[in-house]
């Protein structure tokens, strides 16, 4: 007899024309489809004449819904989970309901498909091994340990950051790890696509309309001792009898350190 099964779907990040005709075969078979933002989602539900019963799979609704789709998989329905864009469960939620279907001896299909993070991966230029971050905290000092791990033992690491935080962040990294190397993503596979590439106050004096648009991040962290290193450089100009004006010159042009970082160092 057969059994129902939840089937994670991957929708597009932008372009609509980015999805398989396997995620919409599926979407079009499935008794029910749940997603993070229903309203969100039928956009595209409706540009494909998808016409399902949609419910809300969120944070805050996941403990109830998880028990109804459950219900739906033992009548032998088959779900569909969606997110707001891209893959499900990145950085997305669902891995309480993903145990819950398989401890309850149901099948969980991946339908795979675009996801920021890959994308950003694939044209940033690096290479395995690499850590998802997923979104860092709110917190400054929760962000700056969590950066200060990476650092530790000299990793890329790539992360998602909305549009009203960006600069923010990005000025955190900067006072803090400000010879790391950034690879910033903004509106992936969209209109407005865009890059930037270089040290992070490098990065963050070219980006345009930072309040507009998702960005994908990948950072590249030195260890530690080479941040001291900088600064001892600039010390040691300093030494020499550089101006301070001259000092945070030279350490643009060839380290990419932002002038207010050196006039801190040697104040």
């Amino acid at each position: 007899m057969k059994k129902g099964a939840l089937f994670v779907v991957a929708t597009p990040i932008g372009n609509l024309d980015d999805i398989s005709k396997r995620a919409i075969d599926t979407l079009k078979n499935v008794y029910a489809i749940f997603a993070e933002r229903p309203d969100w989602s039928r956009k595209l539900l409706n540009h494909l004449d998808i016409h399902k019963p949609l419910f809300q799979y969120s944070e805050g609704t996941k403990n109830r819904v998880s028990s109804k789709i459950i219900k739906l998989l033992e009548q032998n329905r088959d779900i569909a989970l969606i997110s707001d864009a891209g893959t499900p469960l990145i950085s997305d939620p669902g891995v309480q309901l993903i145990r819950s279907v398989r401890e309850n001896g149901f099948d969980v299909i991946a339908i795979p498909g675009p996801s920021a993070l890959t994308a950003a991966v694939s044209v940033a230029g690096i290479a395995a091994p690499f850590v998802f971050l997923g979104f860092l905290p709110r917190k400054r000092g929760e962000i700056i340990a969590v950066l200060e791990n990476i650092e530790e033992c000299a990793a890329q690491a790539v992360f998602y950051e909305a549009p009203g935080r960006i600069m923010e962040t990005l000025n955190i990294i900067d006072e803090n790890f400000p010879d790391a190397r950034i690879y910033l993503c903004k509106e992936l596979t969209k209109i407005n696509e865009s890059y930037y590439e270089g040290r992070v106050g490098e990065v963050i004096e070219m980006l345009e309309n930072p309040e507009k648009g998702e960005y994908t991040c990948i950072i590249e962290m030195r260890k530690k001792s080479d941040n001291q290193n900088l600064k001892q450089t600039a010390l040691k100009l300093g030494e020499e009898g550089l101006s301070r004006k001259d000092i945070a010159k030279c350490m643009k042009v060839i380290y990419g350190v932002r002038k207010k970082r050196v006039f801190e160092w040697i104040s």
